[in-house]
């Protein structure tokens, strides 16, 4: 999957096909119902601290809610999802500070972040005042509560170019 191409290549981006593939096709129940999911291409801010960044995969459960402070309208202020891919070179700034940034959101319910080195998913979840680390490797699928579904790893680091591995 992307995770193979990615450390061979320096290409992050190849990751975001098969993490959006695998949360649309998963997506299940009413909280999918009212998702919106999103690439890299659409920015969100976190108000309180004022991040403003391009997620890998950031999904809206129901009403979209654009920036104010954003004249061209193109930002979000409320996710309930966020998959960000780590890379060497952005690991230690997306696991600390852009994730304290990510926790400063309200609307906010978990954020996934998928290893470079191994297959990995490390969600966290928001549960009342607290955020909670759930690991999945191996067969384990990570349970995506905001969604209503369970992403599996193979999915996830399935290469989106065969015979390219």
């Amino acid at each position: 999957m992307g995770a193979v191409l990615a450390r061979r290549q320096g290409l992050q981006g190849v990751h975001v096909g098969p993490e959006y593939r695998a949360l649309h096709s998963r997506k299940q129940g009413a909280a999918a119902s009212c998702a919106s999911a999103f690439t890299s291409d659409v920015r969100i801010r976190a108000k309180a601290t004022g991040l403003a960044t391009y997620p890998h995969v950031s999904v809206v459960c129901g009403r979209q809610q654009t920036d104010p402070d954003d004249p061209k309208g193109s930002t979000r202020i409320n996710p309930s999802l966020i998959v960000e891919v780590l890379s060497p070179s952005t690991e230690d700034y997306d696991r600390g500070e852009k994730l304290a940034h990510y926790k400063q959101i309200p609307s906010l319910d978990e954020v996934v972040l998928v290893a470079h080195e191994e297959p990995r998913l490390e969600l966290w979840r928001r549960e009342g005042d607290y955020w909670t680390l759930h690991v999945s490797r191996g067969e384990e699928p990570a349970s995506v509560a905001s969604l209503g579904c369970e992403l599996s790893l193979a999915d996830v680091y399935r290469n989106p170019l065969p015979g390219s591995d």
